[in-house]
């Protein structure tokens, strides 16, 4: 569930699309020699495999070839050829842009640079292939150097131990890639970025003298700083925290051929490029001094002030008053205008020198502990009357209808602005009446005076945006907003709306059916799934009683031309079979809908699933524990021992993880993805077996995490997360208070006296700090949406909807429309999401939630008779 923006990327590109779609069949492959013998041959999105009829091994000594973008079809052509010779199975890149992508500043560092992966069959073929690649691929240009691997001899060719198949195995909870040692024990296959040899294993003779001796002089610059440890990494080069004549410095690396930029530009040359902009911008105080630059052995280093300070993104994080009150509200606002008024100065001061900065955002802007603003990282600075072109650009601050970069950063000051009154990922430019919209909800927030400010700034930046430019970054059209405004008064309408956003989208010649957020695309079941894919919004479709005869008609026939592949994944170990992400959910909604013996096949298989006895995984979402609610569910319809069998069986398993897994203060303890969740199905499971082991073992789970992760404050109680370089405090159901709240109602539904009065204070602190003005996402589980959900659960135990009305009319902020449908931006606010985690099914489940006085519609179970 935890995806980065930068993963995003490749499935933002079609601006004809509103949502998130894989690209199309790239037109840019490489070109590879075929071979005259037997061979099998297959792609993937990203690799292309030759595969020749002998058996490899699991695994082994691997040959990775790293190629320069500029020559790398011809060193294809020249190794291709070489390996069909002799007959050695190989995969590589598919396509310019996919080599583009894994070379990027933000691939993957343990990937960049493999352009083509060799199997040898065994040791003796690896140590002949190793000098002879090397004399093969010896003129052509250089590539990036992988840092996972050993080089051989300065050469382009590089060599890892690891697996050929991908195995995989469960450590400390996490699932990761595995190799089998010489116990025969699954340990992790380290992919690091630098070079790893397992300890099980020995280097073969003839890689013992494989040791580059490199004259030390070329470190000799580089060696009088001592750095201490490490600020940030990307493809492009690492950021380090240095010591030098008693004072701390910010050493940037620029890697070279690696970290390209739109553009075609390196780490090692935008490092280069930095500097000369740094020196000519030195005396204006606002921005980072800088102290030198040198080239150590293959990399660019630029040397810099370091600066005592959060970004601005960490000061909007820590410091935003969500659920503050007046007071500290008023305090965020006086800093807000100050930090504004800074930037704009420092802004015009640049631009007075000729000098764009090129990417102005959050992360590029250092806010003092004197509340004193720095602006950093200046690698795509320009002229700035320059065409706006530019190599790197952050989504959501960068605006492509710029005309140079000195308006770039008009609009990306703008932006800012914005983000720090309003932080969400639904940008006022995606409909032309949002930014009004917007602009209201904030002057009832905060008042009216902090949008004049907002104005004012905009006339000062002379921006002057029409109605062409306001759409969404990654679509070419303009959209709206919604035509009935949300509120509760509005309901019926406002669900109308959002079933006709998702109606109108359906694809019945796509087996995903909608389009969801990405994980929708990882695999073949994904498509299918509830969280991402198509039996989500057929579960909202149908909850919400919006389908009209024809739809379902439709449903009924695109169900009926799926049931083949549904049936294959079910003949497959590995298709997932959790709730929301696999076949369990799926089960249950096609029980729902009438397709009771395809639901009962699916069941009965899960019950078989050896999976279920390997993994650790206890959470409602993917693992243990919504399995486990599915089988109760049917035991509740059917009545058939075996379902209930099957959930003890689960229960017992939950229990005996709990028992010997340590928390920690990284552990999961999510209502979705984490140890709460277990504690939902422990407790349901007490109820319908009667049994006190369960009810027992729910109550210590919500115990350790009252206890270990729970924080008071003087706004209210919080779920601690410390996954940043400073502690967060979380209200969403998943991951937050909101899903514990959601718990703890409903262990009071099933037993009232279940907790003592100190408890029951933390559950109306929880309630008391749901009042949040606005989150990044609008998301059902980590987003605003979330919180309507624990609003909903409050007014129906209490008939009090101040909390919910004030909360419901704040959608406003997030929701876009096209043609009367009301759609929801996804995560990142990239493109639109028709899914239930982050998109239009997940808010019509809500919506359903709130008109049917219910709270777990959103919850794919089947309501016992």
């Amino acid at each position: 569930m935890d995806l980065t923006g930068n993963e995003y990327m490749e499935f933002v590109k079609n601006d004809r699309s509103l949502f998130y779609y894989p690209n199309d069949e790239p037109k840019n492959k490489f070109k590879f020699i075929k071979p005259k013998t037997s061979f099998q041959e297959s792609t993937d999105s990203y690799w292309h495999y030759i595969l020749f009829d002998h058996k490899l091994p699991q695994q082994g000594w691997k040959i990775h070839l790293t190629a320069n973008i500029k020559d790398a079809q011809k060193l294809l052509l020249t190794v291709s050829q070489y390996l069909n010779n002799q007959q050695v199975s190989y995969k590589f890149i598919d396509t310019i842009d996919a080599m583009l992508l894994s070379n990027s500043k933000y691939g993957d560092r343990t990937e960049s640079g493999k352009f083509i992966t060799v199997y040898p069959v065994n040791t003796a073929e690896f140590v002949q292939l190793l000098p002879a690649l090397a004399k093969i691929t010896q003129d052509f240009l250089e590539g990036p150097y992988i840092l996972s691997d050993q080089e051989w001899q300065d050469s382009h060719v590089f060599y890892r131990y690891g697996a050929f198949k991908a195995m995989k195995t469960v450590i400390d909870g996490a699932e990761v890639y595995a190799i089998i040692d010489n116990k025969h024990n699954l340990v992790e296959d380290k992919r690091l970025p630098y070079y790893y040899q397992p300890d099980f294993i020995v280097e073969p003779e003839q890689l013992k003298n494989n040791v580059q001796h490199y004259d030390q002089n070329e470190f000799k610059k580089l060696m009088k700083y001592n750095v201490d440890f490490s600020l940030h990494y990307s493809n492009a080069g690492g950021v380090y925290h240095a010591v030098f004549k008693g004072k701390e410095w910010v050493l940037k690396e620029g890697r070279a051929f690696a970290g390209l930029d739109a553009n075609g530009n390196d780490g090692f040359n935008r490092i280069k490029h930095e500097y000369k902009i740094l020196k000519q911008l030195a005396e204006i105080p606002t921005v980072v001094d800088v102290y030198e630059s040198f080239k150590a052995w293959k990399h660019q280093y630029l040397v810099e002030e370091y600066l005592q300070g959060d970004t601005l993104a960490d000061f909007v994080d820590s410091q935003y008053p969500f659920t503050a009150n007046k007071q500290k509200k008023n305090e965020y606002l006086t800093k807000t205008v100050k930090i504004i008024t800074a930037l704009l100065k420092a802004i015009n001061q640049i631009h007075q020198k000729g000098i764009a900065i090129g990417d102005l955002q959050p992360d590029n802007i250092i806010i003092l502990d004197t509340d004193k603003v720095k602006l950093i990282d200046f690698e795509n600075a320009q002229k700035a009357s320059a065409a706006y072109n530019p190599g790197l650009a952050t989504p959501g601050y960068s605006d492509f209808n710029a005309k140079t970069f000195a308006e770039a950063d008009r609009i990306a000051l703008y932006k800012i602005a914005r983000y720090l009154i309003l932080p969400t990922a639904t940008g006022f430019d995606w409909a032309p009446e949002l930014e009004a919209v917007q602009d209201k909800n904030i002057s009832n927030e905060f008042g009216k005076q902090i949008v004049e400010f907002l104005h004012n700034l905009k006339k000062q930046l002379n921006l002057n945006f029409n109605s062409d430019s306001r759409h969404p970054q990654y679509y070419y059209q303009n959209l709206t907003v919604p035509s009935t405004p949300f509120s509760l008064n509005q309901l019926n309408q406002n669900i109308a709306e959002v079933a006709k956003g998702i109606s109108d989208n359906l694809n019945y010649n796509f087996k995903g059916l909608i389009y969801g957020d990405i994980p929708q695309y990882s695999s073949e079941i994904s498509y299918y799934s509830v969280a991402n894919g198509a039996f989500g919004a057929i579960m909202a479709l149908n909850r919400s009683q919006t389908l009209d005869q024809k739809s379902k008609q439709e449903i009924n026939i695109w169900l009926e031309q799926q049931l083949p592949n549904l049936k294959k994944l079910l003949a497959e170990r590995t298709t997932d079979i959790g709730l929301f992400t696999g076949l369990s959910g799926i089960a249950t909604i096609l029980y729902e809908l009438g397709y009771t013996k395809i639901s009962y096949s699916i069941m009965k298989k899960i019950q078989t699933n050896v999976a279920l006895k390997l993994t650790d995984d206890i959470s409602i979402y993917s693992g243990l524990a919504g399995v486990g609610l599915a089988f109760l569910c049917f035991y509740g319809q059917t009545k058939k021992t075996i379902y209930l069998q099957n959930a003890i069986d689960l229960g017992k398993q939950v229990m005996q993880i709990i028992k010997h897994e340590r928390y920690t203060e990284k552990t999961d303890s999510g209502l979705i993805t984490g140890w709460l969740g277990a504690a939902l199905f422990l407790w349901k499971l007490s109820i319908v077996t009667k049994a006190k082991q369960y009810k027992q073992a729910a109550l210590r789970i919500y115990q350790v995490v009252i206890k270990n992760s729970l924080q008071l404050t003087s706004d209210g109680a919080f779920i601690k997360d410390n996954s940043y370089s400073y502690e967060r405090l979380i209200p969403y159901v998943n991951h937050g208070s909101a899903g514990l709240a959601l718990l703890m109602i409903e262990f009071l539904q099933d037993d009232p006296k279940v907790f003592t009065k100190k408890e029951l204070e933390i559950l109306l602190k929880i309630l008391k700090q749901n009042d949040v003005f606005v989150t990044f996402f609008a998301g059902l589980f980590d987003g605003f949406l979330s919180l309507l959900i624990l609003d909903n659960a409050f007014a129906i135990c209490t008939n009090n909807k101040v909390t919910l009305k004030k909360k419901y009319n704040l959608l406003n902020n997030y929701l876009v429309a096209q043609n009367g449908g009301v759609m929801v931006p996804g995560r990142f606010g990239f493109k639109c999401s028709l899914d239930l985690t982050t998109g239009s099914s997940g808010l019509l489940l809500l919506l359903t939630d709130i008109k049917q006085h219910t709270w777990n519609a959103w919850l794919p179970l089947l309501r016992s008779k």
